[in-house]
């Protein structure tokens, strides 16, 4: 699987919803962050109606001393406003991951090894999701 390049979704629909196609000749990848102007977020959408991680950008704008993030177009009314207090910290953040649990370890082990490859760079590397975490289950799982 040849990364760089942002590769879309291809979508199959199972009997419990639909999921992308990821196999040793095709995966999908997550656009990439790039650069941001000042004053804008990434927003990445997944939705129910066919949005796989999909990237729009939003417009920072001051609201006395909080920052108020809005989708593009949306209303001074919109129901969802995430606001950032930029004077108190609640914790810091070590960097984003995910779990690799016992059912995830003995799955990789089936498949072959361009495709734990590809996995580990679908969530670490730089063409995928960038993690810079991960948590190991030890005889147990959550």
């Amino acid at each position: 699987i040849a990364g760089g390049a942002h590769v879309p979704c291809s979508p199959i629909t199972l009997q419990y919803g639909t999921v992308c196609v990821c196999n040793a000749t095709y995966c999908d990848t997550i656009e990439p962050l790039g650069s941001l102007p000042p004053s804008s977020a990434a927003l990445y959408t997944t939705s129910l109606s066919g949005h796989r991680l999909q990237r729009s950008n939003l417009s920072i704008q001051s609201a006395s001393m909080d920052q108020s993030i809005r989708p593009p177009g949306a209303a001074a009314s919109a129901d969802v406003t995430i606001q950032v207090s930029t004077d108190v910290t609640y914790q810091e953040i070590l960097g984003f991951g995910g779990a690799v649990t016992d059912a995830v370890s003995l799955n990789l082990q089936k498949m072959t090894a361009e495709i734990r490859s590809a996995f580990l760079e679908a969530y670490y590397g730089a063409s995928g999701a960038m993690y810079s975490l991960g948590r190991l289950t030890m005889a147990s799982c959550d």
